[in-house]
């Protein structure tokens, strides 16, 4: 019953846009989403196996530069991903299911790149809407910024992802390389929010030293979307950073 009352949801959100689909491309575009942000927990355990990524300038060139696998296996390399073979293989499974939806999919090719625009994205609010992220606990300021700021890195990444069947331009070739690039825009927009987050909690020291820690301590974790810190940690009831948990 609950099932019935959200697909039932989902179609209404979708007769509203004006857009005339047959249901059975309308059902696709939903699952299409749905599969990519699903797709995207497992790329984001991959990544976490790693004790540090970093997409500096450089790498982006050499990203933007890549044309094969190879390439890719080399960026990765210096970016300071070990498993690049596990990296490239969820990567893959992005672009399959592009490839597919592209396949199966025609008449959704018979509308205009911005009538497949309005779908796509109304399909990504369909599934945000339905699976809100979670994030740091915690009520402090710079919890709340980081909690915003990481879930809108996730959601990005999705957004970019789904928009690369928009036209069906490409291939699988081509699709690796994009979906290599939303994979890298999403981990440097992930290490600004934790730079900016580390940022937050530290507080000017006054002449007299640091305050003394506060009324209860806040455990701070992060949920599979924002999976980005290898561990939690507490700040005390001003929302200073007093230790990490291992």
């Amino acid at each position: 019953m609950v099932e019935t009352k959200k697909q039932s949801e989902k179609i209404e959100s979708f007769k509203k846009i004006g857009i005339s689909i047959s249901d059975y491309t309308e059902d696709n575009v939903i699952a299409f989403s749905e599969e990519i942000f699903t797709n995207f927990a497992s790329l984001d355990v991959a990544l976490n196996k790693n004790s540090k990524i970093n997409f500096n300038a450089n790498t982006m060139q050499m990203l933007n530069s890549a044309t094969n696998e190879n390439d890719l296996k080399n960026v990765f390399a210096n970016a300071g991903i070990s498993n690049s073979a596990e990296v490239i293989a969820i990567l893959k499974n992005f672009v399959d299911t592009q490839q597919a939806f592209i396949l199966e999919n025609p008449d959704f090719y018979n509308l205009t790149i911005e009538e497949q625009t309005v779908l796509l994205n109304t399909s990504v609010e369909i599934y945000i809407s339905a699976n809100l992220p979670g994030g740091l606990v915690g009520s402090n300021n710079c919890a709340r910024t980081f909690n915003k700021t990481i879930n809108r890195c996730a959601a990005d990444f999705g957004v970019c992802a789904v928009f690369a069947v928009a036209g069906a331009y490409g291939g699988v070739v081509p699709g690796l390389l994009a979906a290599a690039y939303c994979m890298a825009t999403k981990l440097s927009c992930d290490s600004r929010a934790k730079e900016d987050y580390r940022e937050c909690l530290i507080e000017p020291v006054s002449p007299d030293g640091p305050p003394p820690v506060t009324g209860e301590l806040t455990i701070h974790c992060t949920d599979m979307w924002s999976s980005t810190v290898d561990s939690c940690w507490t700040t005390d009831s001003n929302g200073k950073y007093v230790g990490r948990l291992n």
